[in-house]
């Protein structure tokens, strides 16, 4: 990584929003500046972009509220309104009625949680506290739509990895992302290929599927009968699995050679995490052989190798400014469908062209790589 360049990568588990820093944190607190903009907040148009997607979105709202003063440092209180349409029409902003000692009536503030932006302060407030806020986890509704269309663009691609995470050679795993890439391809095979706002609605679900393997005995085969998934501390770290019958394998991995008797677990979230324990129950083992076998993940999370920022020439404006962005870290370590959270046009687009520069160590289970939902901060430099 570049030296000087600060660059802040968080990934997250869509299904347990767990959110892991993998690079240092700003040196000093997001500050709290008042707009020179007497719209800024103040209308549906222009509204404070806090972040976070509805997952997160209604925490983030608070804090950036409770940073807020008088302009004389009264406290302020607030009451979340109504929700109104944004201008790009496909998304909301919520209204908030802002009140302190001394206002004759409310005050509308109009915060977004779909982008996020530098955040300054509505014109006629102050802050008792910076804003703290930090970059939001991805959002997992746009990286869904960003694992699909990734997925169904490398269906064709005989290079793109769409191997298994290997359990000890007692099973493997299929993350999301490896489910919707083998339903794409199988697809496209048949030449009936997916689309990617028509994905069904099974697949588009966040899920994993858990295959463990029979064990051979000398004149016998034993199937599993029970896969759950512990955390470090022996916790259930996933709602009990659905098991699927045989005939249901291939319906959910299409295309996937899978040895007979092998029995498929679904479980409710996007990815096995380094740490699990797969816990596998043979009620009929093997002579001399375990009724319950622990197939321990093994995760290390991406980390950025080059991360080469845009310049600007001398004097511009736009240096030391910076843009967030969404985008998928993909097997070989590129940044994928990235997506601006918000900011300028042109400093949008030359913030997302400069991620073609870019290089990542992806994340990985077990030495399998996986696709990462990431989001980036992406400061404007001056030119050498």
């Amino acid at each position: 990584m570049r030296s000087g360049a600060f660059v802040a990568l968080l990934l997250v588990s869509l299904a347990t929003a767990e959110a892991r820093a993998q690079a240092p944190a700003p040196t000093s607190p997001e500050p709290c500046v008042a707009s020179p903009d007497p719209d800024y907040a103040r209308t549906p148009a222009n509204p404070a972009k806090v972040g976070g997607s509805p997952l997160f979105g209604a925490a983030r709202q608070r804090r950036y509220l409770e940073s807020l003063k008088g302009p004389d440092g009264e406290p302020v209180t607030f009451t979340r309104s109504s929700a109104v349409p944004s201008p790009d029409g496909e998304t909301l902003v919520d209204r908030y009625e802002v009140r302190y000692a001394g206002l004759e009536t409310p005050v509308d503030i109009y915060l977004d949680w779909y982008h996020y932006t530098e955040l300054l302060a509505p014109r006629g407030f102050t802050c008792g506290q910076p804003f703290n806020l930090g970059l939001p986890p991805p959002d997992p509704f746009m990286a869904g739509g960003q694992f699909a269309r990734l997925a169904i663009a490398d269906a064709s691609n005989p290079q793109a990895s769409m191997a298994p995470i290997e359990l000890a050679g007692a099973g493997v795993a299929f993350d999301h992302f490896r489910l919707v890439a083998a339903a794409a391809r199988f697809a496209a095979q048949s030449g009936f290929p997916l689309v990617a706002d028509r994905v069904p609605a099974e697949l588009a679900k966040p899920h994993s599927v858990i295959v463990a393997f029979p064990q051979a005995c000398e004149s016998r085969v034993v199937r599993a009968a029970e896969v759950k998934l512990e955390d470090p501390r022996g916790r259930q770290a996933a709602p009990d699995a659905v098991h699927a019958s045989p005939e249901a394998i291939a319906r959910l991995l299409p295309g996937v050679a899978i040895p007979a008797g092998s029995v498929a677990a679904v479980f409710a979230m996007d990815a096995p995490r380094g740490g699990i324990t797969v816990k596998v129950t043979y009620p009929d083992a093997c002579s001399g052989a375990t009724e319950e076998r622990n197939l321990g993940l093994e995760g290390t999370g991406a980390r950025l190798v080059d991360s080469p920022m845009p310049t600007r020439p001398a004097g511009d404006a736009a240096i030391g400014r910076w843009i967030a962005v969404q985008a998928i870290v993909d097997s070989a370590g590129r940044f994928r469908e990235a997506t601006a959270l918000g900011g300028p046009p042109d400093l949008s687009r030359a913030a997302v062209e400069a991620l073609a520069g870019w290089r990542v160590e992806p994340a990985r289970v077990n030495g399998a790589a996986m696709a990462s939902p990431v989001v980036l901060q992406i400061t404007f430099v001056a030119a050498p």
